[in-house]
């Protein structure tokens, strides 16, 4: 089993090496990063290793929240496995804040088990929540709206009635999709096929008015794959994802997970492989708990 670890990540290299030298655990595994280009000194604290390949400055970006430049940083990762011309059997989407929760061998057998399956979340319209999520993609939003502030978040909530609501959208406010096929939304973070990465980032190739259609979206990353990944004809071989995430109420960014969380995520393990979000000044116990103790 060969895996390709697509990492995105910002800041702590300590905590990015550590994650790195997890991965190296695995029988065969190599890991991709981009560096925000808002952190260019994480980059040369790197540890360099034979199975890690950093994108060049030219070849990153300037990532903020909500903004489709995760999607073209994403797509570049992707771009980078395929020029590579190695085989793998997956692609496996990481930030520098996740952290497997099972042994190596534990994930490799997981995987192994269901050869061809993708592992990506895919809310589709029988899901509550897709009107919900749709209202982020179908009417145009400018990129300062991502801001974290008291009068942008008041802004946002008044333009978000306006245009109909939270769940509905007047059809004066609705943009014309270039492209024929339904939305779908989801998780960030999936381990999928090279055979599903190359068709997603072969289509958003040969059709660069989609990705332009996503400048104007809210958290372009948890629709753009779901949205080509399902237009595929990968659709009907796929599964949850396989990162758990504790969003509690915490809506904008997932909680911090430490050592009071130990026994929430050992109920999970047999259903995720990577827990998010770590820091290491508050998760340092947890990690240490994980491993340190028979599993």
């Amino acid at each position: 089993m060969r895996i390709a670890f697509l990492m995105l990540c910002h800041r702590n290299s300590e905590q990015v090496n550590a994650v790195i030298s997890k991965l190296c655990e695995f029988s065969c595994a190599d890991i991709y990063i981009h560096v925000d280009l808002n952190n260019t000194n994480l980059r040369d604290e790197i540890k360099d290793r034979d199975n890690v390949f950093v994108l060049p400055e030219n070849e990153s970006y300037h990532i903020q929240w909500g903004s489709v430049d995760m999607v073209r940083a994403t797509l570049q990762l992707i771009r980078k496995v395929r020029e590579s011309n190695i085989e793998y059997d997956y692609l496996w989407l990481i930030s520098g804040q996740d952290y497997p929760i099972n042994q190596a061998s534990v994930i490799e057998n997981k995987l192994s088990s269901t050869p061809q399956m993708n592992y990506i979340e895919t809310i589709t319209h029988e899901d509550k929540r897709y009107t919900w999520y749709r209202k982020l993609y179908e009417i145009p939003y400018p990129s300062w709206i991502n801001k974290n502030t008291f009068l942008v978040k008041v802004i946002k909530r008044i333009y978000i009635l306006i245009t109909g609501g939270h769940r509905h959208s007047f059809k004066l406010f609705l943009r014309k999709k270039p492209f024929s096929f339904d939305f779908y939304f989801g998780s960030q973070w999936w381990t999928i096929t090279p055979d599903a990465a190359y068709d997603i980032l072969q289509y958003s190739d040969d059709h660069p008015e989609i990705l332009k259609y996503y400048e104007k979206c809210i958290i372009p990353d948890e629709c753009f794959f779901q949205t080509l990944f399902m237009r595929g004809p990968y659709r009907d071989n796929r599964s949850m994802n396989l990162t758990f995430i504790n969003w509690k109420n915490n809506r904008r960014s997932p909680e911090i997970l430490n050592l009071d969380d130990l026994h929430m995520i050992n109920t999970i393990k047999k259903e995720f492989c990577f827990a998010r979000k770590m820091d290491y000044d508050d998760s340092s116990e947890l990690i240490a708990m994980l491993f340190d103790k028979p599993e």
